[in-house]
């Protein structure tokens, strides 16, 4: 969903910058990450505060002009702007139904994995250390 959530981001700030709302700046990381009090939603992002001095604005005027452009998604039920210019998303029941979704299809496979186990991951073989 961090993929999905930044390519929205970078289409706003795209549509943004079109329409004249924001200036030419350059960010490389759009802060997506999830918010440690559930309350700011399900994903949040800081890009509007790391673009503030490249983009020579406030940051709650820029998280405005990313909000105003933000593409429409099923995925999203909305999209918020809290304090001083995080942008925090809240996701929609049918987005938290597919998370749901996969890990029944998924039963006690969901969530495993061999990182970290000292095996080397090689496609269609595993070497163990």
């Amino acid at each position: 969903m961090s993929d999905k959530i930044e390519a929205m981001l970078r289409q706003a700030i795209t549509d943004a910058r079109s329409a004249g709302d924001l200036p030419a700046f350059e960010v490389d990381e759009l802060g997506v990450e999830r918010p440690a009090d559930s309350s700011n939603g399900d994903w949040t992002s800081t890009v509007a505060l790391r673009s503030a001095r490249p983009a020579h604005m406030s940051p709650a005027r820029i998280a405005s002009a990313i909000v105003a452009h933000m593409p429409e998604s099923p995925s999203l039920s909305r999209v918020e702007i809290a304090g001083p210019g995080f942008i925090n998303f809240y996701l929609s029941a049918a987005s938290n139904n597919e998370v749901f979704r996969t890990i029944c299809e998924q039963g006690e496979d969901y969530g495993r994995s061999n990182l970290g186990g000292g095996a080397e991951q090689v496609p269609g073989r595993v070497h163990l250390s």
